[in-house]
């Protein structure tokens, strides 16, 4: 088994250290070069960040209402641009509060039923994130699919 890691490790670039050699001329060309820098001052902004955090304010409030209004002893957590459903009816303060407000069976269906309407959460415990190319009606399109999911698990 030892001359079979060696062999495979043999494959890899390495530098003489033995670390494993990433990167090269591909990350540091003009066009990386380019849009790293567009994407610093035209996108990833304070203004922008600000913008992103305000929409994931909308989500959050917007989850509140939906699960207020149908019902569910749920609340939102909020992060600035990231937000999502806490399956209790307080933010957990502590590990143990947080694996007593973890339900994997309905944050799977939770997953599943956006999915299967176009929206894809990348992150099965963090909730949505407000993208910087995030618009309102995003976020619009989020809650409205969030309030048929919610009500169809208290019908």
């Amino acid at each position: 088994q030892q001359m079979d890691v060696e062999r495979e490790q043999s494959y890899w670039p390495s530098t003489e250290s033995g670390a494993l050699a990433v990167g090269g001329t591909l990350y540091g060309n003009p066009l990386s070069l380019a849009a790293s820098r567009a994407a610093l001052t035209e996108i990833l902004t304070p203004e922008g960040h600000a913008r992103t955090a305000e929409l994931g304010g909308v989500l959050a409030d917007g989850i509140e209402r939906i699960v207020r209004d149908v019902g569910l002893p749920w609340s939102a957590h909020r992060l600035y641009c990231r937000t999502g459903v806490c399956y209790a009816p307080e933010a957990p303060r502590n590990a143990i509060e947080a694996s007593r407000a973890a339900n994997f069976e309905i944050n799977r269906l939770h997953r599943i039923f956006l999915a299967n309407r176009g929206i894809w959460e990348a992150i099965v415990t963090a909730g949505p994130a407000v993208s910087f190319a995030a618009e309102r009606e995003d976020i619009e399109k989020y809650l409205a699919t969030f309030e048929e999911l919610t009500q169809a698990i208290v019908a």
